[in-house]
């Protein structure tokens, strides 16, 4: 059976060294047979985005938008404004983890070569296709 781990402290780590939770983050990997809770019937998986970022700014006394300048958080959607609800969870069990004491030390995934960035630009995909569209006839309506 899973061990529940209840945050002890809810501002323990305030001004507290949070790399090895970003390490576990980025590693997308969390210890086996432990539940991370904050309260003994708040199950992180099952709580709201807003939520989540109040006990994280509570328990580290930083912002979620500083938390995901520190880790360097690339979103995986590059529409989204902040963290993925995913993401936030995993950091919120890491963080209760490290708060209590209870997180292994996770190695740094390699990195894979920066890879250029996707240019944002038309939705048409290349000149010469609209210069054909354009030199069609179009048939009227009749």
């Amino acid at each position: 059976m899973d061990r529940q781990v209840l945050l002890a402290d809810p501002s323990g780590l305030v001004g507290a060294d949070l790399t090895q939770a970003y390490k576990a983050v980025r590693s997308n990997q969390s210890p086996a047979g432990v539940i991370p809770r904050f309260k003994k019937k708040e199950d992180i998986s099952n709580m709201a985005k807003s939520i989540l970022k109040h006990k994280i700014q509570t328990l580290t006394g930083k912002s979620v938008k500083t938390i995901e300048d520190e880790m360097k958080y690339q979103p995986k959607d590059p529409n989204e404004p902040s963290m993925d609800i995913d993401t936030m969870r995993r950091l919120a069990s890491s963080l209760v983890l490290l708060s209590n004491k209870e997180l292994p030390n996770y190695s740094e995934p390699e990195l894979p070569e920066e890879a250029p960035p996707v240019k944002a630009g038309s939705k048409r995909s290349s000149s010469s296709q609209v210069e054909a569209e354009v030199s069609k006839p179009r048939a009227g309506r009749r």
